[in-house]
């Protein structure tokens, strides 16, 4: 290329003269060239040049004319053989490949510290210059301290004595990912298992600021252990065009079928382009083609396709695919092949592969979240429509089961088929049953407020509808009911139901039909309901038992196991728990709880600046990947009222829980406990002015919302009460109501919790502390004498030592100070266990 057109803004307005000329007739494109080049002779001649050669290649298959068109540039290595010689602490053996940056040597370490096998790629002169060299150096670190095991590790670079640069790898020994999933007929769950690792790869350089650029099967390998490899990692962005830097006219053909549009149209590079590029490679994995079929074209041609032509679904391609395609996906006819695509896997490729940047998966860890759920059998987010999605996927799969029923609830239409189908012959019941799964779980899962934020179904009714059919299928079809009993229970630990969660639980894992996934994700899930419900030694047994059972260490062990930690206020382990969810780095939903309790164990133990950091950086990045609104985002916001209310920032603190409030509004309405939980909030921080009054209406409605929906006995209920109880004794300190309320929390508690409850503890000193604040200090010390034994064994030193508090206050105030009465419970409270 001519130095005229080594400037980027001349070499931009060369290529759009060249798009809008190439196909125009001849004449016409001769009179278009002289009206827009004028005097500027170097231009028309490069133009024209293009053009030509353009035309020379129209004939030609697109193979032979890459390979003419290559044929146009010098190669830089065409008069060097480096086999054999040193760069920097290697020594180069054979070429072991050749591609369009460059070419690849074995090579191993000589300098004595240790030996070592690596890949020496040495870069083509052509596609950089100083500017860029310089830019590499200064980023050199960055890239070797990339360590993950899908990325294939950048060791060490430099520049050969005539200026070639070259990077030393880590060699790896394996296949292309598409070449390892045919050759072992991998079915389509196992290549989107090894896709999620590719996936998980991406997202740990994105998390570094890097993007690849240069995604394509042949720098995916796949070792003999399984583990798919990513090469060449952050190369393609520092040694191609920097940011305002454009490319020589050859570059346009680098990687034709995995290039994002705007990678073509010269435009900034962000994590879009990766996401594209995994699109290309998802869709070849699943129906064994690229999306585009460049046979033929001419580059022009081949351009204006990936700008501006939507790809074929991945379902349409499988259709017209050979019988061994679909065999090599575990699918005996391509028929087969298209039901399995069509739909979610369809929505979701599609959506990687959208024209604009914007309408793309914002990151990879959505476009993971995806696959995942689809893996689950759970809606993707991909297909949209909320319901309406879900019922029509149900109607495909079930129409025959429908036409019995009349439409209304969903979940009484399902499980109403499940019913009639009992008269069938055993063999069809148990197959058209097992063929309702799906939708049974996209079913429940829209009703569960945290996936649907809050859309048409009330999650209660359709949880009430289950549960009172769920019974049914125990005998009828035991595997059914096992899996559907999971998929509830996760429902309603969501609507805040702890107990019935674990009790169903515990159900289907008696049952002793779930799977062996099943059963884990059943133990997690039951410790994780028990934990939320205080009953500590019930969600220890359940955690003994996954691990017993060879559970993984996943994100969402470390985060349950973290949580209980918590609530034992083993805080130390509770943050080595977190953070190992946060390092696994693999699932955006637990690494979101991970954060978010993360905050919370800060707060708890008064780093509350590091609180408020933590949640500010978790709304920032839950706020990309979500509409204002999203059950995430409110989330945030309830903790991080709290947060603001200990700093003393309480208008802040009022303004955020009152925003919280009107987004649960408007996404679940005013029927579901999340609501009177976001209320409970903003009465403490309405509290925290001073002016309790304020609280108190916010507290009876949500006290009442909660007797409705978990019940007078629900732990949560009882808290929210004792909240209304205190606020009522601040704001009218002679109102009955509130020893009443403070009196029914106790005896509530008593059944509910037991005499060693570490809660009803804390009940009995905060009623006993009202009763002394309106100077009724000999009612406190009766409250405080009637402390059974058990309750201070098993409350935590917190507790204990603000019992001793009020004791003493009690005494100081009480006429009774130097009687028995004050004496025995002194003693009662210094040992914590001794009897009065």
């Amino acid at each position: 290329m001519s130095s005229s057109t080594r400037d980027p803004d001349r070499l931009k307005r060369l290529l759009q003269l060249f798009n809008i000329a190439v196909d125009m007739p001849r004449g016409e494109r001769e009179r278009y060239i002289a009206s827009q080049t004028g005097s500027d002779t170097a231009l028309r001649v490069e133009l024209e040049r293009l053009i030509a050669r353009d035309l020379r290649l129209r004939d030609a298959h697109t193979v032979s004319a890459l390979e003419r068109l290559t044929g146009d540039f010098d190669d830089p290595f065409e008069e060097r053989d480096y086999s054999g010689q040193t760069l920097g602490r290697y020594l180069l053996g054979e070429e072991i490949g050749r591609g369009g940056m460059g070419r690849v040597h074995a090579a191993r370490r000589t300098d004595g510290e240790f030996e070592q096998e690596v890949a020496v790629k040495l870069v083509s002169r052509q596609m950089v210059n100083p500017a860029l060299l310089r830019r590499f150096s200064s980023e050199r670190r960055m890239l070797a301290a990339l360590d993950h095991p899908g990325i294939c590790r950048l060791l060490d670079a430099g520049s050969a004595e005539d200026g070639t640069p070259w990077v030393a790898m880590e060699r790896v020994r394996g296949e292309p990912i598409t070449r390892h999933c045919d050759v072992r007929g991998l079915d389509l769950d196992a290549r989107l298992r090894l896709f999620r690792q590719v996936l998980a790869a991406c997202s740990h350089a994105h998390r570094n600021l890097i993007v690849h650029r240069d995604l394509k099967p042949s720098n995916i390998l796949v070792d003999a252990a399984g583990q798919a490899k990513l090469l060449d990692f952050g190369i393609a962005k520092p040694l191609d065009a920097a940011g305002d830097q454009v490319t020589g006219t050859a570059e346009r053909y680098f990687t034709l079928s995995h290039a994002a549009p705007e990678q073509w149209r010269g435009e900034p590079v962000t994590v879009g382009c990766d996401v594209y590029a995994l699109g290309v490679l998802l869709y070849e994995l699943l129906c064994g083609s690229p999306p585009f079929d460049f046979e033929g074209l001419s580059p022009g041609q081949i351009e204006r396709l990936i700008l501006h032509t939507p790809p074929e679904a991945p379902s349409r391609r499988a259709s017209q695919a050979a019988s061994v395609v679909a065999l090599a996906r575990g699918h005996v006819r391509p028929q087969s092949l298209v039901r399995s695509l069509r739909g979610d896997l369809d929505a979701i490729v599609e959506r990687a592969l959208r024209k604009g940047v914007g309408e793309r998966y914002a990151t990879l860890e959505h476009f993971d979240a995806d696959i995942s759920a689809y893996l689950e059998q759970r809606p993707v987010s991909a297909r949209g429509g909320q319901h309406w999605y879900r019922l029509r996927k149900f109607l495909g799969r079930h129409r025959y089961a429908v036409a019995g029923v009349a439409a209304g609830c969903i979940a009484a239409l399902v499980l109403g088929a499940v019913i009639l189908q009992q008269t069938m012959e055993v063999r069809r019941e148990r197959d058209r049953a097992e063929q309702a799964i799906d939708f049974l779980k996209a079913a429940f899962y829209a009703a569960d407020p945290a996936r649907s934020a809050g859309a048409d179904l009330s999650a209660r009714q359709v949880m009430a509808a289950a549960r009172a059919d769920l019974d049914s299928l125990r005998t009828v079809q035991p595997e059914l009911y096992a899996s559907l009993a999971g998929v509830i229970a996760d429902v309603e630990l969501g609507l805040g139901l702890s107990e019935n969660a674990a009790g169903l639980a515990a159900q289907a894992l008696a049952t002793g039909i779930a799977t062996p996934a099943e059963a884990q994700a059943l133990r997690l899930l039951k410790a994780r309901a028990d934990t939320l419900g205080d009953r500590l030694q019930a969600a220890h047994a359940a955690l003994h038992d996954y691990v017993e059972a060879g559970g993984p260490q996943t994100a969402e062990l470390h985060v349950v196991r973290g949580t209980l930690a918590v609530y034992e206020r083993r805080y130390a382990e509770a943050e080595a728990d977190f953070r190992a969810a946060l390092a696994a780095g693999n699932d955006s939903v637990w690494t979101f709880h991970a954060k978010l309790e993360l905050a919370y164990l800060q707060r708890l133990q008064g780093r509350d600046e590091a609180s408020l950091a933590t949640l500010d950086a978790l709304l920032a990045e839950q706020s990309v990947l979500h509409s204002p609104g999203h059950p995430n985002l409110t989330r945030a916001r309830l903790r991080r009222v709290e947060v603001l209310r200990r700093l003393g920032r309480v208008d802040a603190a009022i303004s955020e829980a009152q925003r919280a409030v009107d987004d649960i509004v408007r996404a679940y309405g005013r029927e579901v406990p999340v609501y009177a939980a976001a209320l409970n909030t903003l009465a403490n921080a309405l509290d925290s002015t001073g002016d309790s009054a304020r609280a108190v209406p916010v507290l009876e409605e949500a006290v009442e919302l909660y007797r409705s929906q978990l019940g007078p006995e629900h732990g949560t209920t009882l808290r929210a009460q004792y909240n209304l109880a205190l606020s009522l004794a601040r704001s009218a300190p002679m109102d009955p109501r509130s020893d009443q309320l403070f009196e029914e929390v106790l005896a509530t508690g008593l059944r509910v919790f037991g005499e060693s409850g570490q809660t009803l503890a804390f009940f009995r000193a905060g009623m006993a502390d009202s009763l002394l604040q309106r100077g009724r200090a000999d009612e406190a010390l009766r409250i405080l004498m009637a402390v059974p034994r058990p309750m201070l064994e098993q409350a935590p030193a917190p507790v204990r030592e603000l019992l001793r508090r009020i004791v003493a206050d009690a005494c100081v105030a009480s006429e009774a100070k130097g009687t028995d009465a004050c004496l025995r419970a002194r003693r009662v409270l210094a040992s914590g266990v001794s009897s009065p």
